[in-house]
C-alpha cells in the first residue's frame, strides 16, 4: 500500500496521532475499551496509561446522567445490589434488572470503600465492636488495601477513638470517608468525623449550625444523613422543612444549599436524600425509600416516579472508569 507520494506505508505500523486518538477513545463505554485492549500493543498501553485512566473518569463525570445502583436490605444480612443506567430506564414489576444477591454483613459492622488519592489505590475499610466492646461502644479499624501484592490482607489500626452511629453508611469525598457521630459521643462539639485513606487516621471535622446538642432533638439527630454532591460533602436536616447543607472544601465553611418543603413529600421518613445533580440544577432523589424521581429546587417541585422499587432502597451514583483495584494497571 502507497500514499500520494507513492511511498509505501507499512500496515503494521499505526499512524494514527495519540492526541486524537485518546480523544476518540475517552468516548467509548469501558466495557469496549477492555476489549480494544487486545487489538495491539499501541492500543493496549494507551488504554492502560495512568493518565488515560484520569482523564477518562474526568470525562464520564462530566455526563448529565450518571448510573445509579441500588442496595436493598431486605433482611438482616443479606444485600441486593442492581444497577440500572437511569438514560434507559425501564419499570420491571419486580425489583428491576440485574439483581443478585451478595454477601452477609453483621448489622454491627460498619463498612466504607474508597480510592486513595495519593496511591490511587482503593481501600475498604471495616469498623466493628471486639468482644466485650457492645457495652463501651467501642469500635475497632481495619484496612484491606487492593493492592498487586500477593500478601495483602486485613491490617489493623487500633481502636476508634470516636463513638459512631450505627447503621449508616459512608459518604466519600476526595479520598475521605465520613460518619456522623453518635449523640452519646463525649464530646457534643464534635459531630462529624472523617477517615482519611491515605493517612489512615481519623479526624472531627466542622458541621453545620444545625448540629446543636443531640439531646435536644433525638428525630432531627437521628435522620441526619452524610452524601456528596458537587465533589462536596452534603448533610441533609430533617427541620421544619428538609434542610440540605454544604461544605466548602477549601475552609471547612458550611451553608445552605436547598431545602424541601414536608408537604412535597408523602411520608417524613425515609427522607429524599438527593443521589446526583444534573447539569440543569434538578436533582435525582429516592423517595420515601423507594421512588426514584427528580426534584427542581427553583419550582420546589418533583417530577413523576421514574422507578419503583417493591422494598426499600439505599441509592449511590455512580460513573463508569477504568480505575483499576490495584495500583498498578493490570496487564492481560
Amino acid at each position: 500500500m502507497t500514499d500520494h507520494g507513492g511511498k509505501r506505508l507499512d500496515s503494521k505500523k499505526d499512524y494514527w496521532r495519540q492526541d486524537l486518538f485518546r480523544s476518540l477513545l475517552v468516548t467509548f463505554p469501558a466495557k469496549s475499551l477492555l476489549r480494544f485492549k487486545c487489538v495491539s500493543k499501541l492500543w493496549g498501553s494507551l488504554i492502560t496509561d495512568p493518565d488515560f485512566i484520569e482523564h477518562y473518569l474526568e470525562n464520564q463525570q462530566k455526563k448529565e446522567y450518571p448510573q445509579l445502583i441500588f442496595a436493598s436490605t431486605e433482611s438482616k444480612t443479606d444485600i441486593v445490589l442492581e444497577s440500572v443506567a437511569i438514560v434507559e430506564v425501564e419499570v420491571i414489576e419486580q425489583g428491576g434488572a440485574k439483581t443478585r444477591k451478595g454477601q452477609e454483613f453483621s448489622r454491627y459492622h460498619l463498612g466504607g470503600f474508597g480510592r486513595d488519592q495519593v496511591t490511587k489505590e482503593c481501600k475498604i475499610i471495616r469498623l466493628f465492636r471486639p468482644k466485650g466492646g457492645f457495652e463501651n461502644h467501642v469500635h475497632e479499624c481495619e484496612v484491606f488495601t487492593l493492592c498487586s501484592k500477593g500478601e495483602a490482607s486485613w491490617r489493623g489500626i487500633g481502636e476508634v477513638a470516636y463513638f459512631i452511629r450505627p447503621a449508616q453508611q459512608p459518604a466519600y469525598v476526595n479520598g475521605k470517608l465520613h460518619w456522623i457521630l453518635d449523640g452519646r459521643h463525649a464530646n457534643p462539639s464534635e459531630v462529624i468525623i472523617s477517615f482519611d485513606l491515605h493517612t489512615e487516621e481519623f479526624q472531627a471535622i466542622s458541621h453545620p449550625s444545625c448540629c446543636f446538642e443531640p439531646s435536644t432533638d433525638h428525630y432531627r439527630w437521628r435522620f441526619m444523613g452524610l452524601f456528596s454532591l458537587r465533589g462536596s460533602l452534603c448533610l441533609v436536616e430533617p427541620d421544619l422543612q428538609l434542610n440540605i447543607w454544604i461544605m466548602n472544601q477549601s475552609d471547612g465553611i458550611w451553608e445552605k444549599l436547598f431545602s424541601v418543603d414536608w408537604e412535597l413529600m408523602n411520608y417524613r421518613s425515609p427522607l429524599a436524600f438527593p443521589i446526583a445533580e444534573l447539569k440543569d440544577g434538578s436533582f435525582f432523589v429516592c423517595h420515601c425509600g423507594d421512588n426514584l424521581q427528580i426534584y427542581y429546587p427553583e419550582s420546589k417541585s418533583f417530577s413523576e416516579v421514574l422507578l419503583q422499587h417493591g422494598r426499600t432502597v439505599v441509592p449511590s451514583a455512580y460513573f463508569e472508569s477504568l480505575v483499576p483495584l490495584y495500583g498498578v494497571p493490570l496487564v492481560y
